[in-house]
Formats: C-alpha cells, structure tokens, sequence
C-alpha cells in the first residue's frame, strides 16, 4: 500500500511538473515565432544596397502598425499603416514604394540625411495611435540587397510577444511606453551571442565579419535622450581557450568589422578558424556620452566570403563576395539593473505636434 501510495503521489508531481512548465511562457524574445513588436536590426540603403522589408498579420482581423525608421545616429521618422486579415506587405527602405492592393500605402523612405544606416522598429497600435496592444500575429523578414556586388541576404527581424495578456487587441501598460522585461512583453536577452569565421581564416576566404548591435534601450521620442553604453565582449576558440577585454563604445547603434573592434577576433590570436562571442551593453567611465547605462543588445551577423582568389572584379573568372547572414542568439533574461532592462519609449497620437504630423503620414 505503502509503494502504491508514493508512486501515485510521485506520478501526480510529476503531472504537476509538467503542467507547470508547459504552461510557462517563453520569457525573450528571438527571430523564430511571431510577436506584437519587431525590431529591424539593420537598414541598409548605401549606394546601390537597398533593403526590402516585409511584415505580415497572421490574424483574421486588422490591426494598426507604428514603425519607426532610426539612422545609426538615432534619428527617428516614424510612420502608421493598416495590415487587414493575413495580409503581408512588401516595401523598399530606398524609396518606400510596396505594391499593395487595392490601395497602395504611403511609406516615407528612411532618410539619408545623417546616415545610410540604421534601424526599423514596428508594434501593433490602438486605431489612434495612443498606446500599444497586444498582436501576437506580426512577423517580419528583411532583404539586404547589393545591385554592386551580385549579393544579397535575409534575415528575420527580432520579435517579442505580448505577455501581460494575449487577448488581441488588449492596451498593454502605458501609451508610449514598451516594456521588454519579462512582464508586459518578453524581455531582451541578457548576452547577445554568435558564431563566427575568424578574419583571415580558411586561406583567407573569410574576410571578416560585420556586426551589428542595436541597444533594447532606446528613446524614440522627439525629446530623447541618447543610449550610451559600452558593449564588453567574451570571445571563445575551439580550444575552449576565453579571450577577454574586448570592448566597442556605442552610441545608440554600432555597425562595424570585429577585427576593427579587437585584433582577438582575428585567427593570428584567435588561433582557430572557427570561435563565438557574447556581448552586453555595461556603465563605464572610458566611453564618452552620458548618462552610460546596463543594456542588453540585439543584432545581427553578416560574414563576407571572398571568391574573388585575387582575382579583378572585371576577370571573367572573379566571383564576387558572397554575404552570409545570422541574427544570433541569446541568452539569459535581461530583467534586471545589473542587466538593464529592455524599453522602447515613443511618441503617442495625444502630443499635439505628434498627432499632426502622424496625420500627414498616414
């Protein structure tokens, strides 16, 4: 009686257990399911590079859609549209110009006044644009095209489900206000992390690696303050050997080589082909700017593959550099000071000045 009773008990815990986990939502956010808020990190319009965008609503109902193009030097233009019942729509960030049906929507290009990079951030809206709700139906891809080079690669966009509630439609929290913090939405991963070639590696078919970063701390609004932070990295070889000190200053955004960030991440020190990092945003009193604050970053990992071999681009011969793409992973949950904790601050319909100029852009 005794055995019978403790493993009917043992069986009911384990039931429990189960329940319990499964009913545990996922925590971050990450680029493989959909969510009601999307992050871009990174719009390409140099020279002959376009990037094309696409979000789709996989919802049987409409929903309004806030987006915010960002330049690297956090420059914000935002702009509203309307995604009905399923619908994915396709846009240049060159020229704005989608083909949607039956009436086209009015996309502002993202302007090169500061920059020909940057960011795009987009969320699901109310109708007037006051606050934002939970949409757990957006999902989002870009296409960073080169006409120049004969390349191109995709990546999809970093998403973050509602949490607080999943009812669609449901006003999350306060009206420009986005919290990525475990609670009202999934939180920002505490170390961004990736896989690389290392520069100068397999008889020097790696050229490098670029990388991009995009802080989960960022203020949109037209009286914003700046997001300074210094981006610490942790670099690994094959060998299991940790290479550390690693450090970026970033302002906002940082797109850059990573031999140009340490000469750690290239193979005479990393004396492997093949290594991973991880990064955070950390306080310090060595980067300029101010206030410096804890943030976790988002990304993404392009590789440029030469098969050029020394070849002249006009050899018949030369291939040109190929791009390969990874959004990363992450790890950890950044939901605390020590870690920073994700917010996207924006401004709603109600300012006066807002409200007019969403009116002209929508």
């Amino acid at each position: 009686m005794k055995r019978g009773l403790f493993l009917t008990i043992a069986l009911l815990l384990s039931i429990g257990m189960v329940s319990v986990a499964s009913a545990q939502p996922n925590a971050v956010g990450n680029t493989s399911q959909q969510g009601s808020v999307l992050i871009f990190p990174k719009i390409d319009v140099t020279g002959g590079v376009d990037t094309w965008i696409t979000i789709s609503n996989g919802n049987d109902a409409a929903v309004n859609i806030e987006c915010y193009w960002v330049d690297s030097t956090q420059v914000p233009n935002d702009f509203m549209f309307t995604l009905t019942a399923n619908q994915p729509i396709y846009f240049s960030a060159k020229t704005g110009i989608t083909f949607e049906q039956p009436a086209p929507i009015t996309i502002p290009p993202f302007s090169t006044v500061n920059s020909t990079v940057g960011e795009l951030k987009c969320w699901a809206t109310d109708a007037a644009g006051d606050t934002q709700i939970s949409w757990n139906y957006l999902s989002g891809s870009a296409k960073v095209v080169d006409i120049r080079e004969y390349s191109a690669y995709e990546y999809n966009a970093w998403s973050f489900q509602s949490l607080v509630s999943t009812v669609p439609g449901t006003a999350i929290g306060t009206g420009g206000t986005i919290n990525l913090d475990g609670v009202a939405y999934e939180a920002c991963p505490q170390y961004f992390q990736g896989n690389f070639f290392a520069s100068g590696s397999f008889l020097g078919l790696v050229k490098d690696t670029e990388l991009t970063l995009v802080p989960c701390i960022e203020d949109l609004r037209e009286e914003r303050t700046p997001t300074f932070t210094k981006a610490v990295f942790d670099i690994w070889n094959e060998n299991e050997v940790e290479l550390s000190g690693a450090t970026q200053c970033v302002k906002c955004f940082f797109e850059g080589l990573l031999s140009g960030i340490s000469k750690d991440f290239t193979i005479n020190y990393l004396e492997t082909s093949a290594a991973r990092f991880r990064t955070r945003g950390q306080t310090n009193a060595v980067c300029p700017g101010t206030p410096q604050i804890n943030t976790p970053f988002v990304g993404l990992i392009v590789e440029d593959l030469d098969f050029s071999f020394g070849l002249t681009v006009g050899d018949s011969l030369a291939m040109p550099v190929v791009k390969s793409a990874s959004t990363g992973f992450g790890s950890g949950i950044a939901n605390t000071a020590a870690t920073g904790v994700g917010v996207i601050k924006w401004d709603v319909a109600q300012d006066p000045v807002q409200a007019k100029k969403k009116a002209v852009k929508k």
